[in-house]
């Protein structure tokens, strides 16, 4: 079954309104959710707060699924290697807001992140070259663009509809998402009609749909994949976790009695081959 995803709604301190705006969320038909910490100082990621934790009913528990992100504001003084500490890695997205054509460089070749996003509410201040985008698709890097600044302000409309036509246009809507950046449920639209919202900024009618679904969930998957493993390939976890029977290939012993059977009993077969192959030799 298809799931609508809301990657992108805002932190903030009330944690009523919070709970609110998800039971909003939830009621509009998003099944995944997932509350943004904005870090507005890149060099001030190693004080990152903790992921929000808000206690929900069984039965919203059930049909929702609440996650973390951070969105660290780059610029060209920002400390990259911070971005792996365990703060961070505690949040289930990490993206990125560049503000320099320096740092979204940066972003797109450099930086192990999953997301890169944009104030387009604004003029952005910089040109996002076809080189650099391509890099990021190339790297598996997913893109979004958000609609509430549109809805709630009319002179941020101008700039939001301008700036993600022609990035859409720009990058033919890979490996991108949409998002409402809610900071309010008024700022919410269901997801049939941010699909439609998204035909207009250029993108197909196939796109659209899928960057509410089966985008935003392969994002997912590749961010569970950077929080997990080790360059998406080795899988980290406690000697504690390994099963009993692969204890061996770690402590160093002999493999387990069974398998040194298998082995006896393969080279018991074998050797009747052996034997006769010397007779055909010898004569």
């Amino acid at each position: 079954m298809v799931k609508f995803h809301d990657l992108n709604i805002a932190r903030v301190k009330d944690a009523v309104a919070q709970k609110h705006t998800l039971r909003i969320a939830c009621r509009l038909g998003y099944e995944v959710v997932a509350v943004t910490t904005v870090l507005k100082n890149g060099n001030e990621l190693t004080a990152a707060p903790p992921p929000i934790e808000l206690q929900l009913t069984k039965e919203e528990q059930q049909n929702f699924q609440q996650l973390s992100r951070i969105t660290v504001v780059l610029s060209d003084k920002t400390n990259n290697s911070y971005l792996g500490n365990d703060k961070i890695k505690s949040y289930d997205i990490l993206a990125v807001q560049p503000t320099t054509e320096k740092s979204f460089q940066v972003a797109c070749s450099e930086l192990n992140v999953d997301l890169i996003t944009f104030d387009f509410s604004t003029w952005l201040g910089f040109h996002l070259k076809h080189q650099y985008v391509q890099t990021a698709l190339r790297l598996g890097k997913y893109f979004e663009f958000t609609y509430g600044p549109a809805i709630r302000d009319t002179t941020c409309r101008r700039y939001v509809f301008q700036n993600t036509t022609d990035f859409v246009q720009r990058k033919e809507g890979q490996n991108t998402i949409i998002s409402s950046g809610a900071e309010w449920p008024t700022d919410l639209r269901a997801p049939y009609d941010v699909a439609n919202l998204a035909i207009l900024f250029g993108m197909k009618e196939g796109q659209a749909k899928s960057s509410l679904t089966s985008t935003p969930r392969a994002l997912l998957l590749k961010a569970a994949t950077r929080r997990l493993t080790v360059k998406s390939s080795i899988t980290i976890g406690h000697v504690t976790s390994i099963p009993e029977k692969d204890k061996w290939k770690i402590e160093g012993s002999k493999p387990p009695s069974t398998d040194a059977g298998k082995r006896q009993n393969t080279d018991d077969h074998d050797e009747p081959k052996k034997k006769k192959s010397k007779k055909l030799k010898s004569n």
